[in-house]
């Protein structure tokens, strides 16, 4: 019995890690507590660098995200992603750099290269102003480029 849901398990790793993102490049909106265009880049099956120029009520940032991807279970098109980057950008009147993490889920159609997802990414400026956002939620919609 104890082989047996060994080796499930092992089969069912090999499935998760053999499967790829469905898109090389995408790029974007998001709308929340920070909004603004997101451009996503795939470097392997798993690995994604993002840049996001977003706006929120405390002002605007660039960030740059390196994100890893992967699905827990045979569904093709929804992935869950974390990761995280540095941001800089105007953060009350001030100039600011800072540190952000990021999960997320996303949902790639099949019949049309379109790419929406819902994801949520604290952040905390360290440099300059010392200050914290920790409720951005935001849904995103991209355009699959390839």
């Amino acid at each position: 019995m104890k082989s047996i849901i060994s080796i499930s398990i092992l089969l069912l790793m090999i499935t998760v890690g053999s499967q790829a993102q469905p898109y090389r490049n995408a790029v974007g909106v998001k709308a929340g507590f920070s909004s603004g265009v997101v451009f996503k880049h795939f470097t392997d099956k798993r690995i994604a660098l993002e840049g996001q120029a977003l706006y929120n009520p405390f002002g605007f940032q660039f960030t740059a995200l390196y994100e890893y991807q992967f699905t827990p279970y045979a569904k093709e098109r929804l992935y869950y992603y974390a990761g995280g980057g540095l941001h800089s950008g105007n953060w009350s009147d001030e100039f600011a750099v800072g540190a952000a993490l990021l999960i997320g889920s996303e949902f790639a159609f099949r019949k049309a290269p379109l790419i929406i997802g819902l994801e949520w990414k604290p952040m905390i400026n360290f440099f300059r102003i010392f200050d914290y956002g920790p409720a951005d939620l935001a849904l995103t919609v991209k355009v699959d480029l390839n």
